[in-house]
């Protein structure tokens, strides 16, 4: 499949051809092959040759910004969890007087955000990692 996705011009290449898998048995121009089991491994190869190539600059720079948004995005999901805890230890450990509604509404608003940091997180990497492979085969291929 990689070949097939090769050939073609960037501009006509279908996304959903690309994936790690299609990228594992891939062998280049320089009769280097690249048959690698582990789909980080191939990432991270991926990454290293991207970093070799100058004009690969900016794309490298987006890259990094997806990269830099799925942490925050990871990080928000941990606070937010701690927020909860400390939420129910305010409603039972603690024996402050929050209403129900209070609680729920809270509660809600917590969980909530949880689940819209853990979509976007997996967005911004789910981008960085399409960047990633469509900029290998722009740049090194």
């Amino acid at each position: 499949m990689p070949a097939m996705i090769a050939a073609r011009p960037l501009r006509e290449i279908n996304l959903d051809d690309f994936s790690i898998n299609s990228f594992i048995s891939f062998t280049d121009s320089n009769a280097l092959s690249l048959s690698v089991s582990d789909k980080k491994l191939a990432y991270s190869y991926m990454w290293i040759e991207l970093h070799k190539k100058e004009e690969a600059k900016e794309q490298i720079i987006f890259m990094n910004r997806m990269w830099v948004m799925q942490a925050v995005f990871e990080g928000l999901i941990f606070s937010f969890i701690v927020a909860i805890g400390v939420l129910i230890d305010l409603k039972w450990g603690l024996n402050k007087d929050i209403s129900w509604l209070e609680f729920i509404v809270i509660f809600a608003v917590l969980l909530s955000s949880v689940w819209l940091s853990a979509i976007e997180a997996r967005r911004y990497a789910r981008t960085q990692i399409r960047e990633v492979i469509l900029s290998y085969y722009s740049y090194c291929c």
